[in-house]
């Protein structure tokens, strides 16, 4: 089954991988809990680079596009 995740790979480099989509905005908060928890083992105040693959990840419902872009906005 496929499934979303996150995970720090080498060094600063955080690897996202939408394999399950994300059909709710409880998916894209899932995934951003997920995210946080591996940013988390850098340090307080590092920085870090989010890569995000794609290519696997089926149609996204208008709700969890809304909220994923505003998730996404409140980072960048």
């Amino acid at each position: 089954m496929p499934k979303n995740t996150a995970s720090l790979s080498v060094g600063r480099l955080l690897e996202v991988r939408a394999d399950a989509g994300y059909r709710t905005p409880a998916d894209v908060d899932a995934i951003f809990s997920e995210i946080g928890r591996e940013a988390a083992k850098l340090g307080p105040n590092a920085h870090h680079v989010t890569v995000v693959d794609w290519r696997h990840c089926p149609v996204m419902s208008p709700e969890a596009d809304a909220h994923l872009l505003k998730k996404i906005a409140s980072v960048n």
